[in-house]
């Protein structure tokens, strides 16, 4: 059992620090013109169900067109502080009008890689106290 502690608690550091690396890679990444599209979504992601508006954008790179829904690259849309920060209503249409031009951000080495908002590290920080209140939970009731 101690095994697992360890390997749960060095598991949730590693992708902590992917993220906050990826979060700092933003800030060099190149920078083009984007379309936003915004729509209603009422889904399930795993077991979590997700309502709120769907912000995806479309750019363009050497020619080829690119989708994306990342706002901030080192957070996915399925982790809870993409949930709490940006799945509400009120952050997209406070943000982002339907058919707005914005800056994307994307990965020269990978250009289907982008984001709206560089950066993000406190976004994974705050994932990172959500997942240790979890992990800490789940040792209590292991013991």
């Amino acid at each position: 059992m101690e095994f697992m502690n360890i390997l749960l608690g060095v598991v949730l550091i590693g992708l902590t620090l992917r993220a906050l690396k990826l979060s700092i890679a933003t800030f060099n990444w190149q920078k083009t013109t984007g379309v936003v599209g915004i729509g209603p979504i009422d889904e399930y992601r795993g077991y979590i169900r997700v309502k709120g508006n769907q912000l995806a954008y479309g750019y363009q790179v050497g020619g080829k067109e690119y989708f994306s829904k990342r706002i901030v690259a080192a957070i996915p849309d399925n982790l809870f502080a993409y949930l709490i920060f940006f799945n509400s209503k009120s952050f997209a249409q406070n943000n982002f009008e339907h058919g707005q031009t914005v800056d994307v951000f994307f990965n020269p080495n990978n250009p289907s890689q982008s984001c709206l908002i560089q950066g993000g590290a406190k976004y994974v920080l705050i994932e990172f106290a959500i997942w240790c209140v979890l992990y800490l939970l789940v040792l209590a009731s292991w013991q």
